[in-house]
């Protein structure tokens, strides 16, 4: 019996050795070679004292390289340590040193952060066919060794590796509510460091399908995944709710997307009513929708709920029913889990495992900290997670019920909600709404003390590598801003360095060699940065030319003398600064 995934791999790949395995800018890998480059990976892993239970981290590029990576350390017995150069290079050093994994597999030219690992680059051995080994490698992992560590966000400490079995994620993959063949085609969307990628990738390679690898620009520009997903001709996606969003209105006007069959959000609280102009252009027969809950400590996924076009005129937002082998339990509003994906703790941290993992009803559980309501129908409403909870002038307030009301709205595709100087913010993306009927709208369904006194409406929301919003980014309105954030008699670099700390909410001390973007701003800053220069030294800026003078001296002298900079920079000069701009407005 295979009871581990690269066994279950390695027999889909004798079965089926000429499919195509992965895509990726323009180029494929059958299932044959991508066994035998990840089994010539693991021949080298062996040799370096690679046994079961070993930790092995990864650091690579999107591409083939990840598959075969994470393929080539289970073959060896090991678990996969899946490392995003797209992460901050600190917290890229914390995990390595967090999890002693002895060897790290790489990629030659990625930037590395210090650590004591041994470091194995992957060769054109590993990525050729020439040389590869067919045989595969016989060690004695089990179902019950590790699979993989995934640290999980530190946005409230430091990140935590969560401990993953073999016998964790095979049932994911052996239920019966969703049937998937050798010709479906999926999408690896999603970073190989967030467990979402589990389901992409073992969905489609388990089962004979084709897995496309999107470039991080096609995963960045909706409008560019949805030509791939036409292009490759995509049968099941994968999304959050906040990059489906971005999908919606890039799909609105391109041609519709025939190939699709399934579509799965999954990741974030769904509000369903932002799914209405999809409903309205698709229908609910094909492709069939669904939303699925999960948490990397239970393995990905928990439960699932087929979602129609009558649920967008609820505030619900539905979850539905464990799959077969999980069950749901409601601890004072708390959802806890048990079952087959429960997984063994945290790497390195048993007193947060014994707090968060418990024995309740004699079985073992995971106390989620999301918090759910049981519907009529026995099925749970998502609400929220507990720490999205605040207080606002003694009220206890969920964000979510707020945003659940704003895309009720019409025209409001997405929405978010935060505190900010004691005041309800809300975002909102789609047709931008009028403030005033927004607000009317929201005092027929809320209480007052829930109702945002400001309204900023975005393009689109910012993301998070894993393709979730990114709260931490959410802009500061513009009402936010005060006139002027230093006295005017200051000279124009403290008047610079002032404004930048109170954009990005920071009270550490600034230089006139520190550059915006690398203090924490981030493109969405830009328009209030803009705002606050406007009211500081009355000078009209563009958005390219925040970019073009990124440091703090810079845009200070820029500002200063807006007249004359403009007149005596020398064409050369500025054509230079504007390639330069370019390339960093691409960056962020």
């Amino acid at each position: 019996m295979m009871n581990t995934l690269h066994e279950r791999f390695a027999a889909q790949a004798a079965q089926t050795p000429d499919a195509i395995a992965l895509t990726f800018e323009g180029r494929s890998l059958s299932y044959e070679a991508l066994n035998a480059r990840a089994n010539t990976l693991a021949q080298r892993l062996i040799a370096e004292g690679v046994v079961p239970e070993s930790l092995v981290a990864l650091l690579v590029e999107r591409g083939f390289d990840m598959v075969i990576g994470i393929l080539g350390i289970l073959k060896a017995g090991g678990a996969y340590v899946p490392l995003d150069p797209a992460y901050p290079t600190e917290r890229l050093a914390f995990q390595l040193s967090d999890c002693e994994a002895p060897v790290l597999v790489t990629q030659r030219g990625i930037a590395l952060p210090e650590t004591t690992a041994k470091i194995l680059t992957i060769t054109a051995d590993d990525t050729e066919d020439d040389g590869a080994c067919t045989e595969n490698p016989l060690t004695a992992v089990s179902e019950k060794n590790l699979a993989y560590v995934i640290y999980t966000s530190g946005s409230t400490g430091q990140p935590k590796g969560c401990l993953v079995e073999h016998r964790n994620v095979l049932p994911l993959f052996d239920n019966p509510v969703f049937t998937t063949t050798e010709h479906d085609v999926w999408t690896l969307f999603h970073s190989y460091a967030f467990d979402f990628s589990v389901w992409e990738i073992w969905g489609a390679l388990l089962h004979g399908g084709r897995l496309v690898i999107p470039t991080d620009a096609e995963r960045r520009a909706a409008d560019s995944f949805h030509a791939l997903l036409r292009r490759e001709g995509v049968t099941v996606l994968n999304q959050s709710p906040t990059a489906f969003s971005q999908l919606m209105a890039a799909d609105e006007d391109a041609p519709k997307l025939e190939s699709l069959r399934t579509v799965i959000l999954a990741a974030e609280k769904l509000e369903v009513a932002s799914l209405k102009p999809w409903f309205a252009r698709y229908g609910d027969a094909q492709p069939a929708l669904w939303n699925l809950y999960g948490i990397t400590e239970t393995t990905v996924f928990v439960s699932y709920r087929r979602i129609l076009a009558t649920d967008t005129d609820s505030t619900v937002s539905p979850i539905g029913v464990a799959f077969p082998g999980w069950t749901m339990h409601v601890v004072n509003g708390e959802l806890w889990v048990s079952g087959a994906g429960v997984t063994r703790g945290y790497l390195k941290r048993p007193e947060l495992t014994d707090e968060r993992f418990v024995c309740y009803q004699e079985q073992r559980v995971y106390k989620s900290g999301d918090l759910v309501a049981v519907l009529p129908n026995s099925e749970l409403d998502y609400i929220g997670r507990a720490d999205l909870q605040v207080k606002l002038r003694g009220h206890r307030i969920e964000l979510g019920e707020i945003e659940a009301a704003l895309v009720q709205f019409p025209g409001v595709r997405g929405s978010a909600v935060a505190l900010h100087s004691e005041k309800l913010v809300g975002y909102t993306i789609g047709q931008k709404p009028d403030s005033s009927a927004l607000g009317n709208h929201l005092r027929a369904h809320l209480p007052v003390y829930m109702v945002p006194t400001v309204f900023v409406h975005l393009e689109s929301f910012p993301m998070t590598v894993n393709g979730k919003l990114n709260r931490r980014a959410l802009p500061l309105p513009p009402s936010a801003l005060p006139p002027s954030p230093c006295p005017v008699g200051e000279a124009p670099l403290e008047q610079v360095l002032a404004l930048w700390q109170h954009v990005i909410g920071t009270n550490e001390a600034l230089t006139g060699d520190d550059v915006f973007f690398d203090i924490g701003g981030h493109s969405l800053l830009l328009p209030i940065v803009r705002d606050g220069l406007k009211k500081l030294f009355d000078v009209e800026l563009s958005l390219v030319e925040l970019f073009e003078y990124p440091s703090a001296k810079a845009l200070a002298q820029r500002v200063s003398q807006p007249a004359q900079t403009s007149q005596n920079n020398g064409i050369r000069d500025r054509a230079a600064r504007q390639r330069e701009a370019i390339a960093r407005l691409r960056r962020h």
